[in-house]
């Protein structure tokens, strides 16, 4: 009997708790194993400054890493994910690719905004959905802004 056969027996019989030394000719090597360090780095918080912690990159030395980040759409731009990858390669054995996980903020299309609405409409119908406190005072800025643009 082979001794995978052997191993498939014995879990059977125990109910999948496994004894390896009750299986002859089977040995139980130690092996070292490589540590693995994950770092998780989420931005997603409004008004978050959006800027790497300090990493020792020597503690990095021969580990797994695997790094993730969620980040909102509009700070993506202030992380160089290449830059953070070639500094952690230089250092550790394994680097899973960077997981950089976006975050996108829904936006509603109104309706009552077409192509057909004058500027002047169109900010009236923005100021009307935003709610704006000084609303007045936007739309009259507004029309003085456009009337010296068309003019």
């Amino acid at each position: 009997m082979s001794i995978l056969k052997k191993v498939k027996k014995v879990k059977k019989q125990t109910n999948n708790v496994f004894d390896y030394s009750i299986v002859e000719g089977l040995t139980e090597i130690e092996l070292d194993t490589r540590k693995f360090i994950q770092f998780d780095f989420d931005f997603t918080t409004p008004g978050q400054l959006v800027e790497l912690p300090h990493i020792d990159f020597k503690e990095l030395e021969d580990a797994i890493v695997k790094v993730t980040i969620n980040i909102n759409l509009e700070d993506m731009h202030k992380i160089n994910i290449k830059e953070l990858e070639l500094n952690i390669l230089e250092y550790c054995f394994l680097l899973k690719p960077i997981v950089a996980s976006i975050k996108r903020t829904k936006r509603v299309k109104n309706k009552n905004l077409t192509t057909d609405l004058t500027p002047i409409d169109a900010v009236k119908v923005w100021l009307k959905n935003n709610k704006h406190v000084d609303s007045v005072e936007l739309l009259k800025l507004a029309k003085q802004i456009i009337e010296d643009v068309v003019i």
